[in-house]
């Protein structure tokens, strides 16, 4: 009732799913990834909603390259749990007010894990006593989300309108962190609604693991001019260009020009040297 990403899923033609937790053992009802709970409680949470996953694309026409998840402050911390520790499913993920209470439950940082693209978001007026243990526990989860992506906390562009401060960090791929400046805690269904469209609609989970950006446009400069590229995309971190494209903008493209080959979704890809 509060989302109300149902209608967006009407009108954008994908599938949403509202889960809800059923075995918590606190007095809580709440998910039960850090209330200091078993994991092996017979069915755990975590267990269960890759389960459901699974089902919905073995009964359904899902794209496994493009799932998405998003959950408000218990929610909020589940979803950063199941991004963590099962990047491999999600192509993006967007936390809201997300704490997570217990970093025992953070995952260790390997190399060649897969990149997350992340959009945190949170109220602006969160500081307040009520709700400052949101706070305390949102921020290691971002702090750990930035080291997972190889994001420069220095870096990134401010976008700040009236009800929305926005700040995008370009790190391997990108992290987004908001403040709904009004805001306690709670969330809107006005936000909720762009998430697709701004955010998840633009990544997938490529088969080897890297993260995907659709459509990245850019204005580039090869054999000597600039051309504005409409289908390229930025796979982890690396300027892919569609090589039809590339080749219609720029002319005739060499071998030995050419880094790398990268076919998706049936098309050929290629970053220069």
């Amino acid at each position: 009732d509060i989302s109300r990403l149902w209608e967006v899923a009407e009108q954008r033609k994908f599938i949403v799913l509202f889960p809800t937790s059923m075995r918590s053992e606190t007095k809580y009802n709440a998910w039960n990834f850090y209330w200091h709970t078993p994991d092996d409680n017979g069915n755990p949470d975590p267990v269960f909603l890759v389960e459901l996953i699974e089902r919905y694309i073995k009964d359904y026409s899902v794209d496994p390259s493009r799932i998405y998840l998003s959950g408000f402050s218990n929610g909020g911390g589940m979803a950063n749990y199941m991004a963590m520790n099962y990047p491999e499913i999600f192509a993006a993920v967007m936390p809201y007010s997300g704490a997570m209470k217990n970093e025992s439950y953070f995952p260790e940082l390997k190399e060649g894990r897969p990149y997350m693209p992340i959009w945190v978001n949170r109220g602006g007026l969160e500081y307040k006593p009520e709700t400052l243990s949101v706070i305390k526990h949102l921020q290691p989860g971002w702090e750990y989300w930035m080291k997972w992506n190889h994001v420069d906390p220095e870096k990134y562009v401010e976008v700040d309108e009236k009800k929305l401060n926005t700040k995008i960090f370009e790190g391997t791929v990108e992290c987004r962190y908001s403040l709904r400046k009004d805001a306690h805690h709670a969330i809107f269904s006005e936000h909720y609604w762009t998430i697709y469209d701004e955010f998840f609609s633009r990544f997938q989970r490529g088969e080897d693991g890297s993260s995907i950006e659709n459509g990245y446009t850019h204005l580039y400069r090869l054999n000597g001019r600039y051309g504005k590229l409409s289908h390229s995309k930025r796979i982890d971190s690396i300027i892919y260009l569609n090589k039809k494209e590339a080749k219609s903008v720029f002319g005739d493209i060499k071998d030995n020009m050419i880094a790398l080959k990268k076919n998706i979704d049936g098309e050929d890809y290629i970053s220069m040297k």
